[in-house]
């Protein structure tokens, strides 16, 4: 049931896993710098989902690996929070000179996607169970 998907032109299961480990990777840095040096400038570029769900052929590729940096990339954090508690409210901050989001404000905004997006996969598996693959 991985190449299901519940509208038309909707993503699949497959193509939200790779979007939640791409997230995951792309986030990962930003909270790096927070915790090691809180205050420094980081300029976080925004990226086109769609885009990047075609260029980075998100409808073909095994899944395997986008799991396994997901879990790896979940428990790095988990593991750097752990020994740095004191840290959860440190940020970057922007060229303007604007504070970024604190180190919680990320892993809540991780969390919250992540959530919304399993959200997806169980409201595709609802509709659809297994009987519409994608194109």
């Amino acid at each position: 049931g991985l190449d299901t998907h519940r509208e038309p032109n909707g993503w699949t299961i497959r193509q939200i896993a790779h979007h939640l480990a791409d997230v995951e990777a792309l986030t990962y840095p930003a909270l790096l710098a927070a915790l090691a040096e809180p205050g420094r400038e980081w300029l976080g570029n925004p990226w086109p989902p769609d885009g990047w769900a075609a260029f980075l052929d998100y409808r073909h590729r095994a899944i395997e690996p986008s799991l396994a940096l997901f879990d790896a990339t979940r428990a790095s954090v988990l593991a750097l929070v752990a020994c740095r508690p004191g840290r959860w409210h440190q940020s970057t901050r922007s060229a303007t000179g604007s504070a970024n989001p604190t180190v919680i404000a990320l892993i809540g905004m991780l969390a919250g996607h992540a959530l919304e997006h399993v959200e997806e996969i169980r409201a595709i598996r609802a509709a659809t169970d297994g009987a519409h693959p994608a194109d």
